[in-house]
């Protein structure tokens, strides 16, 4: 057990998207990327189902049809990306037909940047890649749209570039439930790397989305900005953080995370947010598949292998952080051999 929670860990670390440059944040702050997959989870684990539990083949180039063993057509992916001659633009689409031929869901990533090359499908459709919505070397703008028939319900969009003046380099990230901006994400880098400046600005009170046989309408959320500030002068070892939420410096890492997390939650996460129209969509429209559960998908253990990998995420450029991990890794352990975590662990064994 000891071995594969280990291998578990450093494959989580491997298949991490690079951070952003400059001083690291706590990984206990959510990420726009650990965002994007949440919202994104529920299509993520249905195709993965769809290809467990239905032969799956593929029929002509970007083309996979799930059909039963008696050969029944229980849907069909299509996958279509391009990239201009310039190698300056790309735009990729998935999309998933019923058996009846009509599409139930698409999702289009239309990217820009430099010497841009076609994806992976294996990445692309199924998700092999955890951050397919950062953005990677060489891009500058991605656009990641999810639609129901002509219904946009979700967009994701990151942005980087250099202010002109001061030559500090932003990434903008922005979260859309419909047409709706919920939350934007400035993250500014000095011009030396010694200061990161991180404002997460909540737009919106409320959504109310509609479309044939769903609806999601919800209020009162959160409208203000929460920023952290982090510094690291050079030959310093450690990064100096500063926490305010709506204006009032908070001084315990805890605390904002409480406040900050509890105020994503419902918007982007909760019942009626952004995740949770996602999954409901799916659990009406896709086909019936199974799934192999065992007690840790909703057990602390699942919590603490999520907060893992966030920190995990952040490590690469707060190293400090890595005392962390190996401090939890070590209570996970520990928690194996006295018995108060117990896990029925089906998978095969392997080398």
């Amino acid at each position: 057990m000891e071995t594969k929670l280990i291998r578990l860990v450093s494959f989580v670390a491997w298949f991490s998207g690079a951070a952003y440059a400059g001083p690291g944040l706590p990984g206990e702050i959510p990420s726009f990327e650990a965002m994007a997959r949440e919202i994104r989870s529920p299509i993520t684990l249905k195709l993965q189902d769809l290809r467990s539990t239905f032969p799956m083949r593929e029929t002509s180039p970007g083309v996979l049809t799930f059909s039963t063993e008696q050969g029944e057509l229980v849907g069909t992916l299509t996958l279509v990306q391009t990239v201009n001659v310039n190698k300056t633009s790309r735009m990729e689409e998935v999309s998933y037909q019923l058996d009846d031929g009509k599409t139930a869901l698409r999702e289009r990533i239309s990217t820009t940047g430099t010497d841009l090359k076609p994806t992976s499908a294996t990445d692309r459709i199924f998700f092999a890649d955890q951050n397919p919505h950062a953005l990677k070397e060489g891009e500058t703008r991605k656009i990641v749209s999810f639609f129901l028939g002509a219904i946009e319900i979700h967009r994701l969009v990151s942005s980087r570039g250099v202010h002109p003046s001061t030559g500090e380099t932003t990434l903008v990230q922005e979260i859309y439930f419909a047409d709706v901006k919920l939350l934007s994400i400035h993250d500014t880098t000095s011009v030396d790397g010694t200061r990161r400046i991180v404002d997460y600005i909540f737009h919106e009170r409320g959504v109310d989305l509609q479309i044939p046989g769903a609806r999601s309408r919800s209020c009162c959320y959160p409208v203000g900005t929460y920023r952290v500030i982090a510094t690291r002068p050079p030959g310093y070892l450690i990064d100096t953080i500063r926490y305010f939420a709506l204006g009032k410096e908070i001084f315990s890492l805890d605390d904002f995370v409480e406040i900050f997390s509890g105020n994503i939650y419902e918007p982007l996460f909760g019942k009626n947010g952004a995740r949770g129209f996602m999954k409901d969509f799916v659990q009406r429209i896709f086909p019936k598949t199974e799934r192999r559960i065992n007690a840790a998908t909703t057990s602390p253990f699942l919590i603490d292998l999520l907060n893992l990998r966030i920190q995990i995420e952040q490590a690469q450029t707060n190293p400090s952080l890595l005392s962390q991990i190996s401090q939890k890794l070590t209570l996970i352990i520990n928690a194996v051999r006295d018995g108060t975590l117990q896990i029925n662990d089906t998978r095969v064994r392997t080398p």
